[in-house]
């Protein structure tokens, strides 16, 4: 039951009953002024773009714009704003002033910084993915459209007879270039603006590990693996004799205990731990 009332709060709007003007912050003269393809917001996903179309609105002699109308749309800044923080959390995507960006890019180069890997070579491998779906949609674009012809023309030759047999299948339309504004209209960001998102994305979530950190009243430990300590330690054939030092602290970062493990994997520690 509560499933279903949480549902049904988002489904019909109820954390967002009313949509102010983003301009001069009232409601007095705005109305809805329909949809519009003309300025869309691109999204950058982890393997692709997307773009991201709303509904439009008029503030009628806006206050705020010296009485002119002003049009805006409702995944403006200014509208997302007005959003409970709970339901902007929950977006799967964040807002940049023109585009956006999805949650799970952050989160691959997230991993992929924490894992030791540049950030030069994780924003490559974003272009790469891009690419490759780019390469894939015009393919599948070709074969459809080839698919089409061969169907138009089996379907001509057996109400026109030889004649339409030899009718020669049209070319398909061309798909367009990877960033052609008209067509395909890819996208990928520069490095610096996956690196601020990076960044405030890191932030936000830095803000949410406190806030529960903060709510802790009893003694906590946490404990983390270093691996240029064991890399100086060799065995009598040069090898290395272990892969890693695990260190636990204590909430006033005192050392508590330290292992010499041989893997991350924990299972040397687990009596310990």
């Amino acid at each position: 039951m509560a499933d279903d009332l949480a549902e049904d709060e988002v489904l019909y709007n109820d954390l967002v009953p009313i949509i102010y003007c983003s301009k001069c912050q009232q409601l007095n003269g705005l109305e809805g002024d329909g949809w519009t393809l003309a300025k869309v917001r691109r999204v950058c996903m982890l393997a692709g773009p997307a773009f991201l179309v709303s509904k439009c609105y008029r503030c009628n002699k806006c206050p705020g714009n010296n009485c002119k109308d002003y049009q805006f749309r409702a995944h403006d800044e200014g509208v997302i704003k007005q959003l409970p923080a709970a339901l902007e959390s929950s977006l799967n995507i964040r807002f940049t002033q023109h585009g956006a960006v999805e949650v799970s890019l952050m989160d691959f180069l997230l991993r992929n910084v924490s894992s030791g890997v540049s950030f030069a070579d994780s924003t490559d491998a974003v272009q790469e993915l891009h690419y490759i779906t780019y390469n894939r949609s015009k393919l599948g674009h070709l074969q459809y459209t080839a698919e089409r012809g061969r169907l138009a023309q089996k379907r001509s030759s057996f109400f026109m007879g030889s004649a339409g047999a030899s009718a020669q299948v049209p070319q398909p339309p061309d798909f367009g270039a990877y960033k052609d504004r008209q067509g395909y209209r890819g996208w990928v960001p520069s490095r610096s603006y996956l690196t601020r998102m990076l960044l405030a994305y890191l932030t936000e979530r830095l803000a949410w590990t406190k806030e529960r950190l903060a709510m802790v009243d009893e003694v906590y430990l946490r404990g983390d693996h270093t691996f240029r300590s064991a890399s100086k330690v060799k065995t009598a054939e040069g090898g290395k004799a272990y892969e890693a030092v695990y260190t636990v602290m204590n909430e006033f970062s005192q050392v508590a205990a330290q292992w010499m493990v041989g893997d991350t994997s924990f299972r040397e520690i687990e009596g310990g731990l």
